[in-house]
């Protein structure tokens, strides 16, 4: 080999496409970065005011939950960090850039980091959960982990309210231009819908919902499931239409 060869810069670099494997454990790493750092201190900030008897610090939950998305979406570099199976999907149709197996990748991943942080955060507050009077174990406590209708709103304003949340979000996600600077525009628009969009929890996100709900069932059993006339399944649903729906907006406006 000569030493011209040797250290000649090839003029079109060939970039390897990530395996299925390889997307799955970005979007898994990433995932675990997002809610571990959200859910965490969603349970610290409740359970703070929950034993002084004062208000949940709002802002810092949501500043916490942008900054934790930001954090996730850059240590998710091999997949592009969608942390949002409503992301994916609509990747998948939109822009026609995934195959099946590998949105199935992104999605599995996802749901796996949400798990596994969801039960990791759970292992760490239970004995301060169980430490709180009967009484307080209400929705209040099951919303740390999962999202919970406002009582004082109907089914169809809470689904009106993720709907929206989540097109806001997704059309941030299409419409900020790609650069380094990207994963924290979109921390701080989460943090913006996290402050204004407060009345349902603001989850936007099917995983992110649904993965600490489920690791939640180990410390409530069947609240989570049960609370809020079932409210599960709205902020696992919604998000997916909504973030379509800008997908298309910002592709053909």
């Amino acid at each position: 080999m000569t030493e011209e060869t040797l250290y000649a810069i090839p003029t079109t670099p060939t970039i390897a496409t990530p395996s299925s494997l390889a997307l799955f454990v970005s979007e898994a790493i990433g995932m675990f970065v997002f809610i571990y750092g959200s859910i965490s201190a969603v349970n610290y900030y409740v359970l703070s005011a929950v034993t002084s008897s004062s208000g949940v610090d709002t802002l810092a939950v949501a500043l916490c939950f942008g900054m934790s998305l930001t954090a996730g979406i850059c240590l998710a570099k091999t997949s592009g960090g969608h942390l949002n199976p409503s992301v994916s999907v609509t990747v998948f149709f939109i822009d026609r850039k995934l195959s099946v197996l590998e949105l199935m990748a992104y999605i599995a991943g996802q749901g796996f980091g949400a798990i596994i942080a969801g039960l990791l955060v759970a292992a760490q507050y239970v004995s301060w959960i169980n430490n709180i009077d009967e009484f307080k174990k209400n929705e209040v406590l099951v919303g740390m982990y999962g999202t919970v209708k406002n009582s004082n709103v109907s089914l169809t304003s809470g689904i009106l309210d993720q709907f929206v949340g989540s097109f806001i979000l997704m059309y941030a996600i299409r419409v900020i231009p790609n650069s380094r600077y990207k994963p924290f525009m979109v921390g701080a628009t989460l943090t913006a819908l996290g402050l204004l969009m407060q009345t349902n929890g603001f989850a936007f996100n099917g995983w992110r919902d649904m993965g600490p709900r489920i690791a939640s069932t180990t410390i409530f059993d069947s609240l989570p499931f049960t609370v809020a006339d079932h409210w599960f399944w709205v902020p696992l649903v919604v998000p997916f239409p909504a973030m379509l729906l800008a997908g298309i907006t910002s592709t053909y406006l």
